[in-house]
């Protein structure tokens, strides 16, 4: 396995995977990968600019019971 940073060329196959029933949102599940769907629809320049947030710009996170925290910025990793 391999991670890597987003980009709109890894789209198609995140569309397929949305469209076949997966979500990342496993709380929310099908809403989630439609509200997807329709972001990647609108603009997918905008929703891949959206997946990376290393400044935690973002708005908060909801949490499943329906609070919401702020947004934790990512672990810088370690300088070498």
């Amino acid at each position: 396995m391999k991670l890597v940073r987003p980009t709109e060329q890894h789209l198609p196959g995140y569309v397929a995977a949305l469209e076949r029933g997966w979500s990342a949102d496993n709380v929310r599940g099908a809403v989630a990968a439609r509200e997807e769907l329709a972001k990647i629809a609108n603009n997918p320049s905008a929703f891949v600019a959206s997946l990376v947030d290393r400044e935690a710009k973002g708005g908060p996170v909801t949490l499943p019971d329906g609070s919401t925290v702020a947004r934790i910025p990512p672990r810088r990793p370690a300088r070498r």
